[in-house]
């Protein structure tokens, strides 16, 4: 019995890591070390550096899809993208090039998916326009 909590409290600790581990070197450098190296990033399905919460629920569902029949990685033998399940559930996809990291850590932290900002509006109200 006391193996079994043993076990049990091994397994949850290697996934706790196994999810700090992907969502934050995915969202530092754009994918986990081996990845980069291979040149691989993730990004959403529009191209874009997912959010961390984005990328903690790709890790998260990750790890059991892989431990139960290798479903997630089985997967991408079927789907017409080549994406795992857990990137297809997750609206990502594994692309190879350079990453483009955003410093807005806070925006980072609230947005599931990186958004351009708005272009500028001039104001009228108390101030001039450049307008003739």
């Amino acid at each position: 019995n006391g193996q079994r909590h043993l076990l049990i409290r091994g397994a949850v600790l290697f996934a706790i890591v196994h999810v700090v581990w992907q969502t934050l070197w995915s969202r530092l450098i754009g994918a986990a070390p081996v990845a980069r190296l291979m040149g691989m990033r993730v990004v959403t399905t529009r191209g874009r550096q997912p959010g961390l919460m984005r990328l903690c629920f790709r890790a998260g569902i990750a790890l059991p899809l892989a431990l139960f029949g290798l479903l997630g990685p089985l997967w991408a033998f079927v789907s017409p993208r080549r994406r795992m399940l857990h990137d297809g559930l997750t609206g990502c996809e594994l692309l190879r090039g350079p990453v483009t990291l955003s410093g807005d850590l806070l925006g980072s932290l609230a947005d599931t998916e990186r958004r351009p900002a708005r272009p500028f509006a001039a104001s009228t109200q108390g101030g001039t326009t450049d307008a003739k």
